[in-house]
């Protein structure tokens, strides 16, 4: 596979000879680990195969003491391997190269996140980003349906953001539209089972874009609340980005200025063929409900999670978040506490 034998590549001058790879158990089982092992040859280091979502403390202090004395990172997986490597990357002062198996595109953003006691806080640190990305469209063609859609969510809420922030850059916006191009043009294709390297290519370029974008234009009000709630449930990144995306559209509804336009612009292919609702799809909440009835999407918490949430707790903390304040418009705690009750 064509990212394996890019890590045989690796700039011994960057990554030394001692190159761990921090991955999960999922990708052992495919025997991607071996394979990453067999590319590195004598330079690969020691695996750590545990990596978990939103990488609690107590995880990567463990990872920490275990990989001390490597001289460079692989992240082998979706989210929970590549925010390991991030938050190792920091504490270690390593350099990592990224594999991406999903469409998150946290590979391409400087952010990480860290949960401990029911909290997850995030920071922003250049040495979070991958130092080198290899895609492999591949990789992402074993994903069952449920987690692919979920994923391409996930970059979704990367680029939608950009619409709802007070301050969106605009070379962000112009990245986060060609992400959602991307996606919404194989809309139909997703809707399938399975699906093919083509596909799967052009949805991974939609990734990298997604990423591209959020690193460009930074977080708002969506990613408050999804870290916040995944600080409290554990649930999965995507799962939880799947269930707040509706809701912080649906806050924004009334904000229709350029960059709204642009968006729903790019994502209004998302409506072809399906049954003349693209006539009545004109922003991108009416946009979001189409592709949500199409991939029958969780849409509330429960549906995600068993651990109950306190709409008002949730709200209250989310405001406390700078990126919160980012938001197009002014939302208070009642209004938010509001929404969320739909949903929890």
């Amino acid at each position: 596979m064509p990212a394996f034998e890019g890590l045989a590549k690796l700039d011994p001058k960057l990554f030394g000879d001692r190159i761990a790879i921090v991955s999960t158990p999922s990708q052992r089982r495919l025997g991607r680990i071996e394979q990453a092992c067999d590319a590195l040859g004598e330079r690969a280091g020691t695996v750590f195969d545990e990596a978990a979502v939103h990488t609690p403390t107590s995880l990567r202090d463990r990872a920490e003491r275990e990989l001390r004395g490597a001289s460079g990172l692989v992240a082998l997986g979706g989210g929970a391997a590549i925010g390991l490597s991030k938050a190792l990357a920091v504490a270690l002062g390593l350099p990592y190269a990224a594999v991406p198996t999903t469409y998150s595109g946290s590979e391409m953003t400087p952010l990480y996140g860290v949960a401990e006691a029911g909290q997850k806080q995030v920071r922003r640190d250049a040495r979070a980003q991958a130092r080198v990305v290899l895609y492999d469209p591949s990789l992402a063609l074993s994903l069952p349906a449920p987690v692919r859609r979920t994923s391409l969510i996930n970059c979704l809420a990367h680029s939608l953001e950009v619409a709802w922030l007070s301050d969106a850059s605009p070379l962000g916006l112009v990245v986060a539209a060609e992400s959602c191009r991307s996606i919404a043009g194989c809309m139909g294709d997703v809707d399938r089972d399975a699906i093919d390297g083509r596909v799967a290519s052009e949805l991974m370029l939609g990734a990298w874009l997604g990423g591209v974008a959020l690193a460009i234009s930074g977080t708002g009000l969506q990613h408050s609340l999804a870290h916040v709630i995944g600080g409290v449930t554990g649930a999965s990144h995507a799962a939880i980005h799947t269930v707040v995306l509706p809701v912080v559209a649906r806050l924004n509804a009334r904000a229709t200025g350029p960059a709204q336009q642009e968006l729903t612009a790019a994502l209004s292919p998302a409506a072809n063929g399906a049954d003349g609702a693209g006539r009545a799809a004109r922003s991108i909440v009416s946009l979001l409900e189409l592709i949500y009835r199409r991939w029958e999407l969780p849409q509330s918490l429960p549906d995600i999670t068993d651990v109950r949430v306190s709409p008002g707790a949730v709200a209250e903390r989310v405001l406390e978040e700078p990126a919160a304040a980012r938001n197009l418009r002014s939302i208070d705690v009642e209004e938010l506490r509001t929404m969320l009750s739909e949903i929890c």
